[in-house]
């Protein structure tokens, strides 16, 4: 490490700061901490920021095709050290698909509830020969540095959730370019559902998180060609984050650390929720496709069949310490409640 001490002329000090700028590697000074409010500040022009009633401060973009969902304006790359990455089109992509979660709500439609850590993608897998799918973890899913993803398989097994799975033919899994025109309408979901597995598998490996859930094998023998890794290069500004040129081996991508509010973030300026611009919300206030009950946090039903997670505020991690009797490296089970089975957790390898 370098130190500019007293003796050294200000100018020279100066000099120094710039070069060791320069000389930093992007993939470091991407790495650099800003705080909460860059979120605010990059996608307040491609949407609208409101306080939900559950979830706090949340965003929800400007979409005029009401049909719209999160993971399909991009397509998916694999990367050398964090396995599969969503390449977003997006000018929000950056933010909204590896920091924080995003919730359909039985009255907003899509809205995205930001959170710090970074990753390649936050989504749930499920494949078969024929289809691969994925769909975007809700916010009770939770990275704990310990124990990995804290997320029930069995969340997304109500009627309810079929409408959030973006299935694609596996052939076009290596496809270059958007699959928002390949990816199959939430119609035929519930058939595919049956017919896939699930295979959702995030790791933390030498402190950096990877999503390895699909099988790239599997992908390359689907597809005909094996599949080729790129490279991330990390770079200082939402800007500079772009698509891999065609042909290329490497990645732009913005991934600062962002710093941990002490008590609840809120943006600098909100929407009431009665001045929301309701027409250019994605599925807000749609029937589901579905016909599914409404959501618990709206008053509706509790959905049979599912035992979420344990809900934790924003900004608050579960205590990092392992029960008595249970294995390093996912949470318990909790017990069954009115006869349904005991939750399933995402194990990390």
């Amino acid at each position: 490490m370098w130190y500019v001490t007293s003796r050294l002329p200000r100018f020279a000090a100066v000099v120094l700061a710039l070069m060791l700028a320069i000389a930093l590697p992007p993939s470091s000074a991407s790495a650099q901490d800003v705080d909460m409010e860059v979120f605010y500040r990059e996608l307040a022009p491609h949407g609208q920021w409101f306080d939900h009633p559950r979830w706090g401060s949340v965003w929800s973009p400007y979409e005029d095709d009401r049909e719209w969902r999160p993971y399909t304006r991009g397509h998916w790359v694999w990367t050398e050290e964090h396995g599969w990455y969503w390449n977003s089109e997006e000018p929000y992509g950056w933010a909204t698909y590896h920091y924080g979660r995003w919730a359909l709500d039985d009255e907003y439609g899509w809205i995205w509830v930001p959170d710090t850590v970074w990753g390649p993608a936050w989504v749930a897998w499920r494949r078969s020969d024929s289809y691969v799918g994925w769909a975007p973890l809700p916010p009770e899913a939770r990275w704990h540095p310990v124990r990995g993803l804290m997320f029930a398989s069995s969340y997304y097994a109500a009627p309810r959730y079929t409408p959030v799975w973006c299935f694609l033919p596996t052939r076009y899994m290596s496809h270059y370019g958007s699959v928002h025109r390949l990816v199959l309408p939430p119609g035929r979901n519930s058939g595919i559902l049956r017919r896939t597995t699930y295979v959702t598998r995030y790791s933390r490996v030498n402190g950096i998180i990877v999503n390895r859930g699909l099988d790239v094998r599997f992908v390359g023998r689907a597809t005909g060609r094996p599949v080729v890794p790129l490279r991330i290069v990390g770079v200082t500004s939402p800007r500079a984050h772009g698509r891999a040129p065609s042909g290329s081996r490497t990645i732009r991508v913005y991934r600062p650390a962002i710093a941990r509010p002490r008590g609840q973030w809120r943006p600098t300026r909100t929407i009431p929720r009665h001045q929301l611009d309701r027409a250019r919300m994605p599925w807000s206030g749609q029937r589901r496709p579905d016909g599914g009950p409404r959501s618990p946090q709206h008053g509706g039903p509790p959905i049979q069949g599912v035992v979420p997670p344990a809900v934790l505020p924003p900004g608050v991690s579960p205590r990092p310490r392992t029960p008595t009797g249970v294995q390093p490296g996912f949470a318990p089970p909790r017990p069954p409640q009115g006869g349904q089975p005991p939750v399933q957790r995402v194990r990390p390898p």
